[in-house]
């Protein structure tokens, strides 16, 4: 058991880390070091059946490469099958064929519920630890960072308080990338847990809006900062979102 300042928790599919895990050490890590701010990785990530993924809406020629990974140099590791967790999945609790017109695309909405499946299982590992932590960061490993982490309009993180990267929020708010205090980091992490009743009483479910619900139900605070970044495709070419 150890005391830190930071849990780093990568949730979702490896994708591209061979082509962003240099921005990770640049604009994370190194200023994290540099703040003497001391951390700890965790990653959950998952196994496909035929060792393909998506990207949106579709496959993509690349095959999951299990070991690029390693370049992002997790602490504690973990990999599930995707397909396996997906039987525990009822689509019909969040996608509405009744009211397919209004609904999200359900290729989507099941990428998304697999990215929350994947946070909730990193926020287990990171509370199985038995290690103790001030802050976590959520983040995609998939992600190109283009700036250094602005540490200094960042911390200190009040009560309830969750730091989210102020670009692309879409119909609600970015959910790519999140800072909060230990003490809060369930309501993010694991809001998967909620998203049957949400649907249930707001309608149709994006990632950005149901997130944005989320902070509304908890009554939280939203700090807005600058802290850019893209999201690469495992040809390592940008994504349009």
């Amino acid at each position: 058991m150890g005391e830190y300042d930071i849990a780093l928790c990568y949730f979702g599919l490896p994708r591209s880390v061979t082509h962003v895990a240099k921005t990770h050490e640049e604009f994370i890590y190194n200023v994290l070091d540099g703040n003497n701010l001391t951390y700890k990785k965790f990653m959950h990530t998952w196994k496909t059946g035929d060792d393909t993924q998506r990207v949106w809406r579709h496959k993509t020629r690349e095959k999951i490469n299990y070991d690029e990974y390693k370049l992002l140099a997790p602490d504690v590791y973990a990999i599930e099958s995707q397909d396996e967790f997906m039987t525990t999945v009822d689509m019909g609790d969040y996608y509405y064929d009744t009211e397919r017109k209004r609904e999200w695309d359900r290729t989507l909405l099941k990428n998304h519920i697999c990215a929350l499946g994947s946070e909730k299982r990193v926020f287990e590992m990171m509370k199985e630890s038995g290690d103790t932590f001030k802050y976590v960061i959520a983040l995609r490993p998939d992600a190109n960072f283009l700036k250094p982490l602005p540490v200094d309009k960042i911390f200190p993180i009040k009560h309830n308080e969750f730091v989210i990267s102020d670009h692309r929020h879409y119909e609600g708010f970015n959910d790519r990338f999140m800072i909060s205090n230990y003490s809060d980091a369930h309501i993010y992490l694991s809001r998967l847990d909620g998203m049957k009743e949400y649907r249930s009483e707001h309608g149709r479910i994006t990632a950005e809006k149901y997130l944005k619900g989320t902070f509304k139900r908890h009554e939280c605070l939203i700090k807005k900062v600058e802290f850019p970044f893209n999201l690469i495709r495992p040809d390592g070419s940008m994504s349009a979102n």
